[in-house]
């Protein structure tokens, strides 16, 4: 949607009340279910800093987080709810204060042998779930910029803790992160008075005749395909954010288990985890720039653009960001796909479905288990299957797998949580290649994706 909308003054002023108001009443839902929790957990930290890390630098940089947490806490259970300005500020100080926090990890970490990059990357994303306002969104990212670029470059030339992949990571994920705030409020504020205006309509035409009462079921139509938009939207980003954390919980992982065990590890065996850490941090950082590439260019809507690729390059490239998930369940990932094959799609989506089956089948799959990917040739068809020995699933999971009303998800094996979500989206993406899936399932056996694709043409070699 085009930003002069959002700055017509005119347009502005008529409803500018009613989308305040709803901002308020989005900041106290939100406050209600997550300061809480994030003030516990603030103050844990705090705790740890005094009494089991002690150091005690870094407490000062959770008093932030705890102040505003509490200011937040008032605000929402006390008469100032009803302040819907102060709310607004006080909750946008709270977003102010998470960078601040963030920052000032990577800044101060490297004097106590702490990197602080994916602690900074998970409160760069917390303010971007709790801001509100185009404008204060505009304000807490100048701001957040300055102190970013101030914090990376302090940090680039002061110490040798932070190599070049992690500091351009940050500064990829920050960017991303802003591009997908601006988006998300001016698409939150266009879509409210978009709202506003065709519910009006329906109200004036509602006494008039059958020509106009025909205007107004097609009004009726555009509010409910908003509302479609509206939906998938939130249940895209959902999917980002639970792709995003896969490959870094597993990395979470691994160091907590080096940190718990390092001194009973020998040399080789440190070297070997953190060598499985370096790799799973820049195949996860080559998905994370990937993918804020493709989100940032596509911010009008998904545009396919096809072309020639190789089969097995495709594979490789989307599993590798979760080669260290299966590493850690000791689940055995063999390969089969054909060199020579190559397929006319759109390199992104076809990325995301693969990722998609490929993380499901490590969440479903048991230690020691395994996962096979391979291809074969069906006539006009290319079909590419990834099969594993998991925990599989009945015959009405399968049969509702691919329905936006049925998202849902099993915790895996090792109780890893899922939403369900990215299996609608691999649905989707598909059909944009022209394709469809084929699942075969069975309890207790495992369970079987295939991704069936057109071969490639003489036309489009």
């Amino acid at each position: 949607m085009n930003l002069d909308v959002f700055k017509d003054h005119i347009h502005k002023d008529k409803f500018y009340f009613e989308y305040v108001k709803e901002l308020h009443i989005s900041i106290l839902k939100h406050n209600r279910l997550l300061i809480p929790f994030m003030l516990l957990v603030f103050v844990y930290y705090l705790i740890g800093d005094f009494f089991i890390w002690k150091i005690y630098a870094f407490s000062f940089l959770r008093y932030p987080g705890i102040i505003t947490c509490i200011l937040l806490l008032i605000f929402t259970y006390s008469k100032l709810r009803e302040k819907r300005y102060l709310v607004i500020v006080v909750n946008n100080i709270h977003c102010l204060s998470l960078l601040i926090m963030g920052f000032g990890l990577v800044l101060i970490g490297p004097q106590y042998n702490f990197k602080g990059i994916i602690s900074c990357i998970l409160l760069i994303v917390a303010s971007h779930f709790f801001i509100r306002g185009y404008w204060s969104t505009l304000l807490l990212y100048v701001i957040g910029s300055v102190m970013g670029l101030f914090t990376i470059f302090y940090s680039y030339l002061y110490f040798t803790t932070y190599d070049h992949a992690e500091i351009v990571g940050l500064i990829t994920v920050y960017v991303g992160i802003v591009i997908l705030s601006f988006n998300n409020e001016k698409i939150r504020y266009n879509e409210f008075y978009l709202k506003r205006n065709l519910i009006l309509e329906k109200d004036k035409t509602q006494s008039k005749n059958e020509m106009l009462h025909t205007v107004n079921k097609k009004l009726d139509v555009a509010l409910k395909q908003l509302e479609e938009v509206d939906k998938s939207k939130n249940k895209f980003f959902s999917v980002i954010a639970h792709d995003l954390r896969s490959p870094f919980s597993s990395v979470v992982s691994l160091t907590e288990e080096l940190n718990v065990n390092f001194k009973e590890y020998s040399l080789a065996e440190i070297e070997s985890r953190v060598k499985i850490i370096e790799e799973s941090t820049k195949s996860t950082l080559d998905f994370l720039n990937n993918l804020l590439y493709w989100a940032s260019s596509q911010l009008n809507g998904i545009q396919i653009n096809k072309g020639k690729y190789q089969l097995h390059d495709i594979v490789v490239n989307s599993i590798s960001p979760y080669l260290n998930a299966a590493k850690l369940k000791n689940i055995e990932v063999n390969i089969a796909v054909d060199k020579d094959l190559y397929l006319y799609v759109d390199e992104n989506t076809m990325s995301v479905v693969i990722s998609n089956f490929f993380n499901n089948a490590i969440k479903y799959t048991p230690k020691e288990g395994r996962i096979e990917i391979f291809s074969k040739v069906n006539n006009s068809t290319v079909e590419l299957s990834i099969k594993d020995n998991g925990i599989g699933m009945s015959n009405d999971m399968v049969d509702n797998l691919f329905k936006l009303d049925k998202t849902g998800s099993r915790n895996g094996t090792e109780n890893e949580k899922g939403t369900g979500l990215g299996l609608v989206l691999s649905y989707e993406f598909i059909k944009y290649n022209n394709g469809e899936i084929k699942v075969e399932s069975e309890v207790n056996k495992g369970s079987s994706f295939s991704i069936v694709i057109p071969a490639l043409k003489n036309s489009q070699n």
